[in-house]
């Protein structure tokens, strides 16, 4: 018996959820998908409210949503179709309304609706295609927005590996400062873990499109410095504030490099010129009296009558006392600068007498009153250095003070942990503009009763900061000036002496 070819055709079956508030219009619609494709098995389910098509659309699976623009229990224009998009959003939904809603149809094409047909302007077929049309649509659509998930998914994947493996810092934060991804080079440069950092508060000022540096000590105590960029980025869908961070310690530090190298060849531009000047001209005078005498004597030796040979030869002695001293303060300024000492506490008022014994003669000369504090806070410093300034402060206030001269010596302790030492003296005072040039090479304030080289607050200056502490001076004219220098303080221990006072009249508190 010959074979039969038996051909068996399963319909596809597509499940449709009806929404239409007119019972009438929902049997015609009904009918129609009963006549429609051969190739098709329609499965009809009728409502007329939306609440019950929402919850229809919950237990069962349906292929495509015929609805009706206005249902009694919708609350807006296109109400209906954001919450069926909403609760299924794979779902395509064709829209059925009146001639007169076709503004509203195209709204609820914008809010999701793959086509809309006017009512009793459709017949079997238009609502097959429309049927057709829409459900490959809705596919296109979801294959569509997979594919940009995808794809967005891909790149957010690449990006997120660039800025994992990037040199630089970065930090994503949201829009209330909150740390949400952190990559190992920011890990390294703020010395903290990922784990220590996601979910806190990032910590620093952040603005979009703004770039600053952030200075700060990490968990190990290493200062760094890092220049940090802002800009406006999404993540994970939602806005954030993404942040390079560069680290430009060593960078920086180079610059405080530069800048030390540059403030050493400054003062050695200082001190060559120092040294030229004082060679050129403060050394001058006394070598030309020097000279002068010796060519004299050598000539005239033999006619110069013993009365006049001593007080030549006084001069003489003088004019090289004052070489002498001016070579002594060139060499002090260059050992200021090139002599490596650790600064120690001071015995003040050791120090102090001892400058009173080196000036004992220009105190007696002057007939000064040098009234001396009792009691000396503990500074840090180095001894032979501060004697030093010492001797020119209290040199300077003798030989521009008052006629006597009255010297006050003492100290005031700082808020700031330094100590201020000071001498005070009664003469003239000082202009702003004589002020301004204080404490630079070759100043020098001259009076009819003093004449002098310029080295001296230059080297009280450069002892001073080498030190760690700062110059200055107050003055008003006629009423004296206060020349002080500050000092680390090293503790509260204090050390007492009695004054020594070198005057011929007993000092004011002694009568």
């Amino acid at each position: 018996m010959p074979e039969k070819n038996i051909n068996y055709q399963t319909k596809q079956i597509t499940r449709v959820l009806v929404i239409e508030d007119d019972p009438l219009y929902a049997c015609i619609i009904g009918e129609m998908l009963k006549e429609g494709n051969p190739g098709t098995n329609f499965e009809v389910e009728l409502t007329y409210l939306l609440e019950t098509g929402l919850e229809q659309l919950q237990t069962t699976n349906f292929d495509i949503v015929l609805l009706d623009m206005v249902l009694p229990d919708s609350e807006g224009d296109v109400d209906a179709v954001t919450q069926i998009q909403q609760l299924t959003p794979h779902v395509p939904i064709i829209m059925m309304t009146n001639l007169h809603d076709e503004e509203l149809a195209m709204q609820g094409l914008q809010a999701g609706a793959q086509d809309y047909l006017i009512k009793g302007q459709f017949r079997v077929q238009g609502l097959m295609r429309a049927i057709r049309y829409a459900s490959e649509r809705q596919r296109l659509r979801l294959a569509l927005e997979a594919s940009l998930k995808q794809e967005i998914a891909s790149s957010e994947e690449r990006f997120r590996r660039i800025i994992t493996e990037s040199g630089d810092g970065i930090v994503i934060i949201d829009m209330n400062h909150v740390v949400s991804f952190v990559n190992p080079a920011a890990e390294g440069m703020l010395g903290q873990s990922a784990a220590d950092l996601l979910g806190k508060s990032f910590g620093f000022p952040a603005e979009a499109n703004q770039t600053s540096e952030l200075t700060f000590k990490r968990a190990d105590n290493v200062r760094t410095i890092v220049e940090s960029h802002v800009v406006e980025t999404e993540w994970e869908g939602k806005a954030a504030l993404l942040i390079t961070l560069r680290d430009i310690t060593s960078h920086k530090q180079a610059e405080a490099s530069l800048r030390l190298i540059a403030q050493d060849l400054q003062a050695r531009n200082e001190d060559l010129d120092a040294f030229a000047h004082t060679v050129a001209h403060d050394l001058k005078a006394p070598l030309s009296v020097m000279l002068g005498f010796s060519e004299t004597l050598s000539h005239e030796y033999m006619n110069i009558p013993t009365e006049e040979l001593g007080p030549l030869l006084k001069s003489m002695a003088r004019s090289t006392r004052k070489a002498e001293h001016i070579i002594n303060e060139l060499l002090l300024l260059s050992s200021v600068r090139k002599e490596d000492i650790k600064p120690q506490p001071l015995n003040m008022a050791h120090v102090v007498a001892e400058v009173q014994e080196r000036l004992a003669p220009i105190i007696e000369d002057n007939r000064a009153e040098i009234v001396i504090s009792t009691e000396w806070p503990i500074a840090l410093g180095y001894a032979p250095w501060v004697e030093e300034v010492w001797a020119n402060y209290i040199s300077n206030a003798i030989k521009y003070g008052g006629t006597p001269p009255i010297v006050q010596v003492g100290s005031t302790e700082q808020r700031n942990g330094m100590i201020a030492f000071w001498v005070s003296d009664n003469g003239e005072g000082l202009t702003a503009e004589q002020k301004e040039q204080l404490f630079s090479p070759f100043t020098q304030l001259s009076t009819v009763r003093a004449q002098g080289h310029g080295l001296g607050l230059s080297i009280v200056r450069r002892i001073v900061n080498r030190l760690d502490g700062k110059v200055g001076v107050r003055s008003e004219p006629g009423q004296g000036s206060t020349f002080f220098f500050t000092l680390p303080a090293a503790g509260a221990v204090r050390t007492a002496t009695r004054p020594l006072m070198l005057n011929k009249e007993p000092a004011a508190g002694d009568k």
